[in-house]
């Protein structure tokens, strides 16, 4: 249904699925990877893909965040990838249904130290357990600089992916700066340059961030995604940002939705009372 999600942007806000490792741990599933419970505990992933469902989710997302190979390597998980991400998507399709939207979600792209070989080479493995009729959306989340989204996106190019792609920014919470240290204006030129169908930035709840995020939508016409954090982050001048209730994240939502955002999630920490709160002010607009 790629085309079909691309036609249903030009029509309303979709309501991205935030990552479940923050989900996972309420239930009593804290460990060092949390896709390892695709594995180990499927039944209650498929448990939480329902309870966003429920909240009003629109695009649902693999428990594929941290499953990259060199984290599951951190975790003694080394060789589990094919199956991890196989299973990531069976269970996130199970939970949403045949009529939803899939992204399969490739997070924790790597340190931008890592050689651009390298990196691409671990991509290129992730990317093609991905890619088949179950998937809608190839969702590179959480990138830490521009170095590693030009290389993620390289690797989509070179396995011709014709899915959709969206390339989501990792923003410091305090500055609203990538890793490099790119200001708002400089970072919108490049991720607005970048050659997917989709981009965005994450931890969106600071008055930095938040600027960094109308740059990009005052300088690409893509489409824009982002989320918004569900925990009080600190400032660079002490205390905390808005986005710590639902209700806070909600209207943290709506501020980004006025600035263009076409898909709007939550980060990791949120629940399905913050997701009730961000698909309200999603379909506010509607």
């Amino acid at each position: 249904m790629p085309r079909e999600m691309m036609a249903a942007l030009r029509q309303r806000v979709l309501v991205c699925e935030p990552p479940m490792a923050h989900m996972l741990a309420l239930h009593g599933l804290a460990s060092g990877n949390s896709s390892e419970a695709n594995l180990t505990h499927p039944e209650t992933v498929v448990h939480v893909h329902r309870t966003f469902r429920a909240a009003g989710v629109d695009l649902f997302v693999t428990n594929t965040t941290d499953a990259d190979p060199e984290s599951l390597e951190r975790a003694g998980l080394a060789g589990e990838g094919p199956r991890i991400w196989s299973a990531g998507v069976a269970l996130c399709r199970e939970a949403a249904g045949p009529d939803a939207f899939v992204a399969a979600t490739v997070g924790g792209v790597g340190d931008a130290r890592r050689g651009e070989e390298e990196l691409i080479a671990g991509l290129r493995q992730q990317f093609e357990s991905f890619l088949g009729p179950e998937i809608d959306m190839l969702l590179l989340d959480g990138l830490t600089s521009l170095k590693t989204a030009e290389a993620a996106v390289r690797a989509t190019r070179e396995l011709d992916v014709r899915i959709p792609v969206a390339a989501i920014l990792l923003l410091d919470p305090a500055t609203g700066l990538a890793a490099d240290g790119l200001d708002a204006g400089a970072l919108a030129r490049r991720l607005g340059s970048l050659n997917v169908q989709v981009v965005g930035a994450s931890c969106l709840g600071s008055e930095g961030a938040i600027h960094a995020f109308q740059a990009l939508a005052q300088t690409t016409a893509k489409c824009l995604m982002a989320r918004v954090p569900a925990s009080p982050v600190s400032t660079a001048h002490g205390g905390d940002t808005d986005g710590g209730s639902p209700v806070e994240t909600g209207e943290c939502a709506a501020r980004l939705i006025a600035c263009g955002a076409g898909i709007i999630g939550g980060c990791g920490a949120c629940t399905g009372d913050h997701v009730r709160q961000i698909a309200k002010a999603a379909k506010a607009i509607a």
